[in-house]
């Protein structure tokens, strides 16, 4: 297809332009499956550069590829080319690799602002225009065009999307700029932070914390994340039992203090002593409460845990006659479980987990999260993750629980928006979302 029908395709009476100008900027040399190199034309090609995009006539439409490299060819400077996508003429529609092969000796142009975004933006066709539906304004080209670049909310976070680069490149001014784009579209965006580096942003932005600040001047809200909101496996994940004995008596334990929260009787002191004592009202009252203790959430205190776990170092029966009595105490499985005691212990008592197992007086993160929710003059919530500890896996945990949080009320039909994450590998030892 020649500059003359590129220049003037149409559909209907819809007109594009495909090409900046009839000047041609180069000629096909060599073509290969996904490949070609264009043999640049002195007075056509100046300032033509790497990254630089192309357009080629082929039959029945025009490829659009990018420059990846420029070498000295026998008579002139040849132009390596990674074709990206194929425009089909008449109807404009746009498809990704090559579905038409330019001939050797087919002419290479500058393509259009149009044809570039089309290409870079997935658009489908030609004829498809930014205001076509609700855009993100995000960036521009990084060739001497420097065209703008919009993006279609659900193309751009439909499943996942992801920021990656080293240190340096922008991936935080990036997600910074993704932020404040879709506020602007009165999205909802949810941002956690692991280091506190967003905490300048201002329009429409609710900023919250986790855990006591350890500094002034704080432009954001304190809240807590009790232990009861999370679950069995973020605790098993925090305190780091080994398999075998430690984990069977733990879940043991945790199962024995919920029972004790919903019948009372059983317990002296708030705890439940099992050496030679009784199976038969324990066990019926576990049948009665087996829903509540099967509930994964922590509905009980806490507190006791180090000592209900020693105390379920029992041996299962007193002896073959008396099944329904449990036996003395098992030293061999407590002496076993001693680590993971003192390690309970030290966590409950730690300074820095204080949100989570003595939390203060605060709106919990999930409060904060559905207020945010109903209020419509807020477009972003910023979760400030820098005063949990990057140890123990809390920051895992803690960001686990608001995703489970979120994905429960989307299971409940309700609004939520986009969700924006960015974690940092040298910040976050192990993300789990």
């Amino acid at each position: 297809m020649s500059s003359e029908e590129l220049r003037d395709a149409s559909q209907a009476s819809q007109s594009v332009e495909l090409v900046q100008d009839q000047t041609c900027i180069g000629e096909v040399v060599e073509v290969s499956n996904s490949a070609l190199a264009l043999a640049l034309i002195s007075n056509g090609s100046a300032g033509a550069g790497i990254g630089d995009f192309v357009i080629i006539e082929a039959d029945s439409g025009a490829v659009v590829g990018r420059i990846t490299g420029i070498r000295m060819g026998a008579k002139s400077p040849v132009a390596s080319v990674d074709v990206r996508a194929t425009i089909h003429l008449p109807h404009g529609k746009v498809s990704a690799g090559v579905a038409l092969h330019p001939a050797i000796g087919s002419r290479a142009f500058r393509p259009s602002h149009l044809v570039i975004q089309s290409v870079v933006e997935d658009r489908g066709s030609v004829f498809e225009t930014a205001e076509s539906g609700l855009r993100v304004q995000f960036c521009r080209t990084a060739d001497s065009l420097k065209v703008p670049l919009s993006f279609a909310p659900e193309r751009m976070f439909g499943r996942h999307c992801a920021v990656l680069g080293t240190s340096g490149a922008g991936k935080s001014w990036t997600l910074a700029r993704l932020v404040e784009e879709c506020a602007a579209t009165r999205s909802k965006v949810l941002l956690i932070d692991p280091t506190g580096e967003f905490e300048p942003l201002t329009n429409g932005v609710f900023h919250v914390h986790i855990g006591t600040a350890r500094r002034t001047g704080l432009a954001s809200n304190e809240a807590s994340l009790p232990y009861r909101e999370l679950t069995e496996a973020d605790l098993v994940a925090v305190f780091r039992p080994s398999s075998g004995t430690q984990y069977i008596k733990l879940r043991s334990a945790i199962k024995t203090l919920k029972l004790l929260q919903c019948e009372p009787k059983l317990a002296t002191e708030g705890l439940c002593i099992k050496a030679h004592k009784s199976k038969i009202q324990f066990e019926a009252a576990y049948k009665l409460f087996r829903k509540e203790v099967e509930n994964p959430y922590n509905i009980f205190d806490i507190n006791k845990l180090p000592v209900q776990l020693e105390l379920e170092c029992v041996d299962p029966t007193r002896s073959s006659t008396e099944p329904s009595i449990w036996g003395g105490v098992n030293g061999f499985d407590q002496s076993a479980c001693v680590p993971l005691i003192n390690r309970i212990q030290d966590l409950l008592n730690s300074d820095e987990l204080e949100t989570i197992f003595k939390p203060s007086r605060q709106p919990s993160i999930f409060q904060a999260l559905h207020s945010f929710l109903r209020d419509p003059n807020v477009s972003v919530l910023r979760i400030s993750f820098e005063f949990l500890p990057t140890s123990h896996r809390v920051r895992e945990v803690v960001a686990n629980s608001i995703g489970r949080h979120l994905l429960a009320l989307a299971r409940t039909f309700q609004h939520i928006g986009i969700l924006s994450l960015e974690f940092h590998v040298d910040k976050l030892s192990r993300p789990l979302l």
